[in-house]
């Protein structure tokens, strides 16, 4: 990376381009990934219905969007996703990114090829915890990933610190892919029928969030 602190003088818009060409409006957050892509916040501030999401600057300084560009609450890949007032972020060791959706109440994730999805919150405000669509949040703002996987959330008109913690579920088995696991199938007298050996549990299980309140005290 070179650095440059000769003067700009253009007015704040959102742009892509080079490092010179290009534009923020209002950036106030970025995380760095493992091959030194640096990844900005641009939010429009107290401007209304502007450009907002993710930017991605690469190593050579191009600025490209990354996710988001309307104003809204949508998943989806690249400029189909929507923010509103988006606000902190931070990355994972996957490179994963973890953004605050500050006026839609949510924690949305962004994966290394752009794919958005919302972990918790469904665009109301409350002060609710437990599974990730029935959880509420209100204005969160700053956000933390811990080395375990645990996420933390300064919710801000809540005036908590949350944590979001990753936990292991058991998918439902899949009666097909089970017996191909095991290496014949058990016969009864009578060729026509086919008694099947006893199902065994998913042992692969799918990660999925949930959301907890921490209550910090002084001891």
């Amino acid at each position: 990376w070179k650095y440059s602190l000769e003067p700009r003088y253009s007015a704040a818009s959102w742009r892509d381009g080079t490092a010179k060409s290009a534009n923020f409006q209002h950036p106030i957050g970025l995380a760095v990934d493992s091959k030194g892509n640096i990844f900005v916040v641009d939010d429009p501030g107290i401007a209304k219905d502007c450009p907002q999401g993710i930017r991605k600057i690469c190593p050579n300084g191009f600025v490209t969007s990354f996710a988001g560009f309307k104003q809204g609450f949508a998943d989806g890949i690249g400029t189909e996703a929507r923010f509103h007032s988006p606000y902190g972020i931070d990355i994972d060791d996957g490179d994963m990114l973890y953004v605050t959706d500050s006026l839609n109440h949510a924690i949305r994730m962004i994966s290394p090829d752009g794919n958005v999805t919302t972990i918790v919150g469904n665009g109301t405000c409350g002060d609710t915890d437990g599974s990730p669509m029935r959880a509420n949040l209100d204005e969160p703002r700053g956000i933390a990933v811990a080395p375990d996987g645990c996420i933390y959330v300064s919710d801000a008109e809540n005036t908590k610190i949350k944590k979001i913690k990753p936990y292991k579920a058991p998918r439902t088995p899949d009666p097909e892919e089970e017996l191909q696991k095991h290496d014949k199938v058990n016969w009864s007298p009578d060729p026509k029928f086919i008694r099947a050996p006893e199902l065994e549990p998913e042992s692969e299980p799918r990660e999925i969030f949930e959301l907890v309140t921490c209550d910090w005290k002084k001891g």
